[in-house]
């Protein structure tokens, strides 16, 4: 066995230094590489967000936000909803998304114009119902159990109270109840699933 040994070593030794020297480098591309091949990606306002798992980047003309956890990624903010939350008139929008600064988990901070805004992105508009009668939101919008991009959302823009589905950038998925009847208000229930809501109707 030990003469087994032996030759086996001085093959391992051979094979790891010749492939050691397909990755050797001179001092020249060692030095010069960190800027170049070898530098690491930029990614643009990396940074974490205080007191979280979570992370935040730039990506061309928005901040996106991911988890240490998981691959998914969402979107933060984009330019066009920070000028709109800063409300901003056009010519004074940002062109640019700015450097920003978080001071907690909900709150970043950053300078324009020799202004500073303080702002929680988290906060957002989901969507806006407009009506020339009249919009009496009396149920409070409900997420779909384990999927918090989708929610339902009680309406008279038929004539009658129903429900719809919509998705949280504002997109109206499907009309879920219709008919010369409404659905009583803040009596809706999905079962242990999800799969199923429940409602009462007049």
């Amino acid at each position: 066995m030990k003469k087994l040994f032996f030759p086996f070593l001085i093959l391992s030794i051979v094979i790891t230094e010749v492939t050691a020297q397909d990755k050797e480098l001179s001092i020249k591309e060692a030095v010069m590489g960190q800027w170049t091949s070898l530098a690491a990606e930029n990614i643009p306002q990396l940074n974490w967000i205080p007191e979280s798992n979570f992370y935040i980047f730039q990506k061309d003309d928005a901040l996106f936000t991911s988890s240490a956890k998981s691959n998914k990624t969402d979107t933060l903010i984009t330019l066009k909803e920070l000028n709109k939350i800063s409300d901003l008139d056009e010519e004074d929008a940002l062109e640019d998304l700015p450097s920003t600064n978080w001071l907690d988990e909900t709150l970043f901070s950053f300078s324009h114009n020799n202004s500073v805004y303080k702002l929680n992105p988290f906060e957002k508009t989901l969507f806006e119902e407009n009506n020339d009668k009249y919009v009496e939101p009396l149920s409070p919008i409900e997420f779909l159990p384990g999927d918090k991009e989708k929610f339902i959302w009680h309406s008279r823009k038929d004539g009658y109270n129903h429900i719809y589905l919509y998705t949280t950038d504002g997109r109206q998925l499907e009309q879920l109840t219709e008919g010369e009847w409404e659905v009583v208000e803040n009596s809706t229930q999905f079962d242990e699933n999800g799969k199923h809501l429940y409602y009462v109707s007049t």
